[in-house]
């Protein structure tokens, strides 16, 4: 039964059984549906169990699933990457990307970029800092291509937000089911 998306978002916080456009169904709670401003829908899900009943623990937006877990040190079960891993392999792939894509447009390489980003654990607050992404490139380069291929890097995405901190705002809301249990 296809539902609108006005009448998922009602859904938010509750358990949920959704089928994908490849066929694949999966029950999951729903923590939230957005709509961005070009108009494109994201659902964020927690808890995903398999039709079949397997759970297992992703989070996942727009029918695409990661594993994010923590150590078990830290009380997760190291099923997945932490948050922070998550923020440097955004930063990693987006500038992987963007290298590529330089090589591809002059014909130099279209596979075999190698890209490690790392990153210091800053205190005061928690956060990362000291962001090094090292690019491997798999042909030599001119100068001048040199100076193309780090120029087309720094037009990623993730680099340019890092260096630019959006405002971020954090609201709180209450499911349907936490209140009618308040």
């Amino acid at each position: 039964m296809a539902t609108t998306f006005k009448d998922v978002r009602k859904l938010q916080g509750e358990r949920v059984r959704m089928q994908f456009d490849d066929g694949r169904e999966v029950v999951a709670l729903l923590l939230c549906a957005t709509k961005d401003i070009d108009g494109s829908k994201h659902l964020i899900y927690d808890k995903v169990e398999s039709a079949s009943g397997a759970e297992t623990s992703r989070t996942g937006a727009t029918g695409h699933t990661i594993l994010c877990d923590q150590p078990i040190e830290n009380e997760g079960d190291d099923t997945g990457m932490t948050p922070p891993e998550l923020i440097l392999a955004s930063l990693g792939s987006c500038a992987a990307f963007y290298a590529v894509q330089y090589l591809k447009a002059r014909n130099l390489a279209e596979t075999g970029v190698e890209v490690s980003v790392t990153a210091d654990k800053l205190m005061q607050p928690p956060r990362l800092g000291n962001f090094k992404v090292t690019v491997v490139c798999p042909v030599s380069l001119t100068e001048d291509q040199n100076a193309g291929i780090m120029r087309a890097v720094h037009r990623c995405l993730i680099h340019n937000t890092l260096l630019s901190p959006p405002e971020i705002l954090i609201e709180l809301t209450m499911s349907e089911m936490a209140i009618q249990h308040a």
